[in-house]
């Protein structure tokens, strides 16, 4: 098993930077906002079922070739997930679309800045990019980690 350092390397070459893409590594869509909302379709209100449930989402909008605008596929896939019943897919989708909001992006992922944190501790020049409205600047200060 390769020790920490090497894997600082890629074919022998040093790394110069990680670049990390906010949303989705450190944040994702607030379950404490879409919870209540898709728990009227008989969604579960477990935050640890909408953390998968966007990873689901992605996933099947990625497989899907579904360009940036398009969130149909990742809607449905989320609300899937998160057990809205059969019946109620398409009408809980749409509203999970309605909810859609830059602003949203807020839930932190805790884990993920501890170890941003912990990069930076080592020296890794590290950089997080967004193309969010400018809120994501302050998300990871405000984490205990």
């Amino acid at each position: 098993m390769p020790d920490c350092d090497s894997l600082l390397t890629i074919d022998s070459r040093p790394i110069d930077a990680v670049l990390f893409d906010a949303g989705g590594i450190f944040v994702i869509p607030d379950p404490t906002v879409l919870s209540p909302l898709l728990a009227f379709y008989g969604a579960t209100t477990d935050v640890a079922a909408y953390h998968r449930a966007h990873y689901r989402g992605m996933a099947a909008k990625s497989a899907a070739g579904s360009g940036e605008r398009d969130w149909a596929v990742y809607n449905e896939a989320y609300v899937r997930c998160v057990g809205v019943p059969d019946h109620d897919v398409a009408e809980a989708a749409i509203a999970l679309d309605r909810s859609r909001s830059a602003y949203l992006w807020r839930h932190v992922l805790d884990d993920s800045v501890v170890a941003l944190r912990a990069l930076h501790e080592r020296g890794v020049p590290i950089g997080v990019v967004s193309n969010a409205t400018g809120q994501i600047e302050s998300v990871p200060r405000g984490v205990r980690g």
